[in-house]
């Protein structure tokens, strides 16, 4: 969307990208989320390569693992074989594993793999359209809730920091979807 003097001006003076773009959608197949998540991370990987080579923060999610109950930590191989719910994770697995090739030709990248992001820890203001906080809200506008057993991990935003080279960035402490209903006393 710039033009080539732009381009390469920029190619040349960025040492850094932070790469957080993605579509998040958890009802759409890969194929219609991966020209954006996917083919946009090969877009950044070419311009991280472009004239100095520049060091890339991606920002994953925790889906690019099967969702068994199992913990995964950071360094645990993206080859576990699982099947990955829905589109979105397969396309952000599909995303991060070019980014682990990338590193593994010498491109610096870190990971940041985040679980569910929630409100601020003093305030609550996060993103109303967030996944979560939409389904609180909905059970509570219905007075009811689905009886699913779907652990959730919230981390209150001012919480998510860094440090290394690929980060979970989630609460460990999970929270049964069934205790958090029962919190908000709906039923």
């Amino acid at each position: 969307g710039i033009d080539e003097d732009k381009y390469s001006e920029l190619a040349n003076s960025i040492d850094t990208i932070y790469h957080n773009a993605a579509w998040v959608n958890w009802l759409l197949p890969y194929e219609a989320l991966a020209p954006t998540n996917v083919e946009g991370s090969r877009r950044i990987l070419g311009f991280a390569a472009e004239g100095r080579l520049k060091g890339v923060n991606q920002v994953s999610t925790l889906a690019v693992f099967p969702q068994d109950g199992a913990i995964y930590a950071e360094d645990h191989p993206l080859t576990h074989g699982g099947s990955l719910l829905g589109g979105y994770a397969q396309s952000k697995w599909c995303e991060e594993y070019l980014f682990h090739q990338a590193a593994s030709h010498g491109f610096p990248v870190r990971i940041f793999r985040l679980g569910f992001v929630s409100g601020d820890s003093v305030r609550g203001h996060g993103n109303p359209r967030a996944f979560v906080d939409n389904f609180i809200q909905g059970c509570i506008q219905l007075g009811v809730c689905a009886d699913l057993n779907f652990p959730i991990s919230l981390a209150p935003v001012d919480y998510v920091t860094p440090w290394g080279d690929t980060y979970h960035i989630s609460n460990p402490d999970s929270l049964d979807l069934r205790e958090l209903v029962e919190c908000l006393n709906v039923e």
